[in-house]
């Protein structure tokens, strides 16, 4: 089952902490989060915290399908930035204690290397991210949540935005109508980013 949930609507936190643990689970092996994250206790330590800054954010949704996959998404209006483009800054008080410790570098470092791909119109959805846990992946959970999401996308009439961390999650992207919106984004000592969008289907 499909369970779509606001974040700011009243939940219990079970639900929010299957979320963010499935979410976890399923990247500690993506590339992205291994550069953002190069130690692996610092990975399982700060990803939790990681997606849940991104649940924070005003106009985020969350959905499951049962305890197997999850994805966020977000709903990007007019002159507003993306989440993580200012993430807790790390030298704030706190120190390493602060969200990210010393790897908020890397995520600010991210999301300033990815501002200039983003889609120049006003109003689109953020596929944020999506993942299955390792053991449930194969059996079609992710790509029923991606086509769930996508529909609601094309009721809205609202394009799709994400940013794919990996040549295989690129390739799954093509499947689903989507196409490179830029040029890779090539971080520094790290792997390649893909830009995609996919226009609103009527």
């Amino acid at each position: 089952m499909i369970t779509e949930t606001p974040y700011a609507a009243a939940t219990s936190d079970v639900r929010e902490s299957l979320l963010l643990d499935i979410l976890a689970e399923a990247f500690d092996d993506d590339p992205i989060s291994r550069w953002i994250f190069p130690d692996a206790e610092d990975r399982r330590r700060y990803l939790p915290t990681f997606f849940s800054t991104m649940l924070a954010h005003p106009w985020a949704t969350r959905r499951t399908i049962d305890s197997s996959a999850a994805a966020i998404w977000i709903t990007v209006q007019p002159c507003q930035p993306h989440a993580e483009e200012d993430p807790p800054d790390e030298t704030a008080s706190g120190g390493a204690a602060a969200p990210f410790g010393a790897n908020g570098q890397r995520l600010r470092a991210l999301g300033t290397a990815l501002a200039s791909s983003r889609p120049a119109v006003e109003t689109y959805d953020y596929l944020f991210a999506i993942g299955v846990l390792p053991q449930c992946r194969g059996a079609g959970v992710g790509t029923a949540l991606l086509k769930e999401g996508l529909r609601r996308a094309d009721t809205a009439r609202r394009g799709v935005y994400l940013e794919a961390s990996s040549p295989g999650s690129r390739t799954l992207y093509l499947r689903h109508g989507f196409a490179d919106l830029a040029a890779p984004v090539h971080l520094e000592d790290g792997p390649p980013v893909w830009p995609m969008w996919r226009p609103a289907v009527s």
